[in-house]
């Protein structure tokens, strides 16, 4: 069967037809990731935000938590340091 000039034209815009479509396609996946790149550093962006948030609150916390905790130390130590002192002072002062 020999090879005609019309088969080798048809093949050749089928093929052509084929490639302009995968082009279509591949265009559309590029435009598609560069979108979700996009995306990802804005989600990216977001996530840093909410971690510093999140690590000023830790630090918050604790601050908080280290001062009440000398305040609640330091009250305590002054009741026991000064409680037997009154009662010693108020002894003498009866006798």
């Amino acid at each position: 069967m020999p090879v005609t000039l019309d088969t080798l034209s048809e093949k050749l815009n089928a093929v052509e037809i084929k490639l302009a479509k995968v082009s279509t396609q591949m265009d559309g996946i590029e435009s598609w990731l560069s979108k979700r790149d996009e995306e990802c550093q804005e989600l990216e962006g977001k996530i840093q935000t909410v971690e510093i948030s999140n690590a000023k609150h830790g630090v918050y916390v604790t601050l908080i938590s280290v001062f009440i905790s000398a305040l609640i130390t330091v009250s305590i130590t002054y009741i026991f340091t000064h409680q037997p002192i009154q009662k010693g002072v108020s002894n003498v002062e009866r006798k």
